[in-house]
């Protein structure tokens, strides 16, 4: 599997004239996840606010939001991760 961002492989697949489908194939990617984030990064540029980055595929994550951005590497307690963006939010 490739070690690009989810952002780098939509820019990739946006300039290569494949299919979404031809790509990922062709990297190992699954169709359903590309579109996931085709998604994300959709709602984002609509001003959706904050916006959610893959950055492995092992399951490493940004989260943005406004100002704030929490890097989460795979294996995180998903509850603190919970309580971060709560405090986060109400800040």
């Amino acid at each position: 599997m490739s070690k690009m961002s989810w952002a780098a492989h939509l820019r990739a697949q946006a300039n290569s004239g494949q299919t979404i489908a031809g790509y990922c194939r062709q990297r190992g990617l699954k169709v359903h996840q590309f579109h996931y984030w085709h998604s994300k990064a959709k709602s984002q540029d609509r001003g959706g606010g904050g916006g959610f980055e893959l950055l492995t595929p092992e399951g490493g994550l940004c989260l943005r939001r406004g100002s704030w951005r929490v890097d989460v590497q795979a294996g995180f307690d998903a509850e603190l991760l919970r309580s971060v963006v709560r405090a986060l939010e109400c800040a």
